[in-house]
Parts: C-alpha cells; sequence; structure tokens
C-alpha cells in the first residue's frame, strides 16, 4: 500500500480540484479503450463503477487538500470503492 500511495501522491496535480486514481488487481479486464475513449467523466466513473469488485485501492484528493486512500480489499463499503456512489 506504501508503494501505491506514494504513486498517488505523485499524481497530484496542484492546478487541479480533483485528482481520483483507481487500482485495479493485475487480472481485472478493465476495458481501458473504453475508459481512454469515454464521451465525459461521467461515462468513465460508471465503467471504473462497473469494475469496483476488481479494485484494490481508490484514492482521491480534493479542492481542500483532502486526501484518501482506501484499501478496497478491506474496506469494500468504502464509499470510494465504487465511484458511482460519490456523485461525481
Amino acid at each position: 500500500m506504501e508503494d501505491v500511495e506514494d504513486h498517488a501522491l505523485a499524481t497530484i496535480d496542484p492546478h487541479s480540484e480533483l485528482t481520483a486514481n483507481y487500482y485495479f488487481s493485475h487480472n481485472a479486464n478493465i476495458p481501458s479503450h473504453s475508459l481512454q475513449f469515454s464521451a465525459d467523466i461521467q461515462e468513465a466513473i460508471n465503467t471504473i463503477g462497473q469494475y469496483s469488485t476488481n479494485m484494490k485501492y481508490a484514492f482521491v484528493s480534493d479542492e481542500m487538500g483532502i486526501v484518501k486512500l482506501v484499501n478496497c480489499v478491506d474496506e469494500p463499503n468504502d464509499i470510494l470503492c465504487d465511484p458511482r456512489k460519490l456523485g461525481m
């Protein structure tokens, strides 16, 4: 989890209001093509949410500087572990 946290923190863009990273198990068949060519953020969120059962970690950093990393294997009911619940 330490490596994931280091990676997630390194991705924060100080000019962005929100940074969100989702880390999946190595054998998850996430349709990366669908994510890359999503029409909008809501479509990407829906795609990620469909595969949330394969999610290992979720990370978010918001405009207030609040940073949260969740181990979704240990805490599958955390709201970050299914981005559809965040209402982005």
